[in-house]
């Protein structure tokens, strides 16, 4: 949470091209949600799964945005690859949530309201990020539009984590 304000406030607050920094926190926020839903996840496989897909994914992040798109462009290869991952994750999540119903309510876990907010950030900004450069390039009077519904998606995130922070786990 405070790489994403700090990353944030640097982008509002400087009028530099600023993509190195969103392409370091997009790489951080997507190892914080890998670990935590590692550690989150029951079925062993699964979580295996998420080992291998992380070991893969990082060395593929790094070279992608020292080699392929470079540090001063947004990296939406690899933030395409991490946001349909971090996608299907919190799908399994919320399934897994789902199953146990009965004996767990969910609107008292802090993960699942974390996991609403990413699942809603993500799904939508995934089309607006993923097509960053061919959307400001291409048709720079639709981008004012998703930077708009990104800032929207930015409020929902975080209204769903002052809920996680505020409704869960107390015991």
């Amino acid at each position: 949470l405070l790489v994403n304000i700090i990353a944030e406030s640097y982008g509002i607050f400087t009028d530099e091209a600023d993509y190195w920094i969103y392409n370091i926190s997009t790489i951080i926020d997507f190892a914080f949600y890998y670990y935590v839903y590692h550690h989150s996840i029951e079925p062993e496989s699964i979580r295996k799964f998420i080992r291998w897909f992380t070991l893969l994914y990082f060395p593929f992040s790094f070279v992608n945005i020292f080699f392929i798109q470079g540090f001063n462009v947004f990296h939406s290869y690899s933030f395409l690859i991490g946001a349909i991952f971090l996608i299907l994750v919190s799908a399994i999540y919320l399934r897994q949530i789902i199953m146990n119903i009965e004996t767990q309510n969910p609107f008292k876990d802090r993960l699942f309201w974390i996991t609403t907010g990413v699942l809603f950030f993500y799904i939508g900004t995934f089309f607006h990020l993923g097509l960053f450069q061919y959307i400001e390039m291409q048709h720079p009077s639709l981008d004012y539009v998703f930077k708009q519904l990104l800032n929207i998606l930015n409020v929902v995130l975080y209204c769903m984590y002052i809920i996680a922070f505020n409704v869960g786990n107390k015991q």
